[in-house]
């Protein structure tokens, strides 16, 4: 049941509902009341545009109370603030061994699940290391297996300097592949996904940005990606991923150790304007 619920006290029969509906499923009733007919019902992909766009807040849906929502005017960020958060991202790769607040990471996977989704599908889901504690048996579990992997000649040519990786690590406890981060996170989603690839990476887009803005650094770690998707994808059951999952992306967090004085500068060139 999509429990669409209509206050018609409140309602001041705009149709906006109806016009702004992705699958056109919204009709109006006799008395101009809005509503979605029983065998439409499941081809609703509960994007919440109906309660987002009724501007009495008299639409619910899925038991959300539109009361609750935020308001587009709260919403409005400062274009110059938001372009100075665009510029000053860094890729951290030095962290305060120290973790990161729960109620801080729950604020940033909760900006995550809002990211946009393929037929908003929302399949993606969150492998999250929230602790340091963990984060170092993760990490010294994969040193291990690589190590092994390395001395039984198993490491592929191209992907050679993985040994290297586990060799610094063995002699030196030098951690190139995870920077040391306290924390990790990884996006996933099942292979019936629409399109699980891209809303992985859009997911950890949103992640990182309002990481940004709680002063959590992150880095996007490829060499934990091909890691685990190319040398040793039995971490994923670690992971809680299973075999009916497409691996998205990995993203190291946490207190930054490094402060940048400034954002960098770079100009959008490699652009095509189409004319036809």
């Amino acid at each position: 049941m999509l429990n669409f619920k209509v206050d018609e006290k409140k309602c001041v029969k705009c149709a906006k509902c109806v016009n702004d509906c992705p699958g056109r499923i919204i009709k109006l009733s006799d008395s101009k009341i809005p509503f979605i007919p029983a065998d439409k019902e499941e081809s609703c992909i509960l994007c919440q545009h109906c309660l987002a766009v009724c501007p009495p807040a008299a639409i619910s849906i899925a038991g959300v109370d539109p009361l609750k929502s935020v308001e587009p005017k709260s919403a409005l960020a400062d274009p110059e603030k938001m372009d100075a958060l665009i510029r000053c991202r860094r890729s951290y790769r030095s962290y305060l061994d120290e973790n990161v607040d729960a109620a801080v990471i729950k604020k940033m996977l909760d900006a995550a699940a809002n990211a946009p989704t393929g037929v908003n599908s929302r399949g993606v889901k969150f492998s999250v290391i929230d602790s340091r504690e963990v984060m170092l048996k993760f990490k010294t579990e994969a040193m291990k297996r690589l190590t092994e992997l390395s001395a039984a000649g198993k490491v592929p040519e191209e992907m050679a300097f993985f040994a290297d990786f586990a060799q610094k690590w063995n002699e030196k406890k030098i951690d190139i592949i995870f920077r040391n981060a306290p924390h990790m996170i990884v996006t996933y989603a099942s292979k019936t996904c629409p399109t699980p690839d891209v809303d992985c990476i859009i997911a950890l887009s949103y992640f990182e940005l309002y990481a940004q803005s709680m002063g959590i650094g992150t880095l996007w770690c490829g060499m934990a990606k091909w890691l685990v998707s190319g040398l040793l994808p039995e971490l994923k059951k670690n992971l809680g991923i299973g075999e009916d999952s497409v691996l998205g992306y990995f993203m190291l967090f946490g207190r930054p150790a490094v402060k940048y004085a400034r954002g960098v500068q770079r100009k959008a060139e490699n652009v095509n304007f189409v004319k036809m």
